[in-house]
């Protein structure tokens, strides 16, 4: 009797310890199943995010290229805007211009050529055309000059609001040196926001 108490008291410790040792094992699958479909939902999380960065990235150094290259292309007149330009200056009042362009600046002179060959197509006189160095700092843009501002000759205007027209910014400039009816366009260097 002691013998089957003692195997029965050895069976129920048996049954106890097996009990343990299923419950760990359930509670430790468990745990690897959740820790995986964690692990699994964490990693698709950083996939997604990292794939949302490298866009980004990818998008900035686009747009960063894009300024880079628009910083860096000449100006250029082609196309309707030429065309558009052309008419416009064949219709307002004409007459002798002059051009300055930077000397040193290869991108100012070939925009300057373009202009003079916009003016002579529209059918307007050139009568001077010359790279210049500028101290203490190059013009910017395009620039015209008369010798007073306010009673510019009537085809400053008209150069001035043609290019304008097509979405070319023309300052005007006062220099007394000029002759009461001169007119002078300085093609400055290339703003940094065109």
């Amino acid at each position: 009797m002691r013998a089957m108490a003692r195997m029965s008291s050895e069976l129920s410790s048996i049954n106890t310890a097996a009990s343990a040792h299923n419950t760990a094992f359930v509670v430790y699958v468990c745990w690897i199943i959740i820790g995986s479909l964690i692990t699994a939902g964490l990693t698709w999380w950083l996939w997604r995010a990292s794939n949302s960065l490298q866009n980004a990235i990818m998008e900035d150094q686009a747009e960063r290229q894009s300024r880079i290259e628009d910083a860096v292309a000449p100006r250029v007149i082609e196309g309707e805007q030429r065309t558009a330009l052309v008419n416009t200056l064949k219709v307002g009042a004409k007459g002798d211009v002059g051009i300055v362009s930077v000397a040193g600046d290869r991108e100012s002179l070939d925009f300057a050529h373009q202009i003079q060959q916009i003016l002579k197509d529209s059918g307007w006189c050139v009568c001077s055309f010359t790279p210049t160095p500028f101290s203490p700092a190059n013009p910017v843009g395009l620039l015209m000059r008369v010798k007073e501002k306010g009673v510019e000759p009537p085809r400053a205007i008209s150069v001035q609001r043609a290019f304008e027209s097509v979405g070319i910014e023309v300052s005007t400039e006062e220099d007394p040196g000029l002759a009461e009816d001169a007119l002078v366009l300085v093609v400055g260097v290339k703003p940094t926001s065109e």
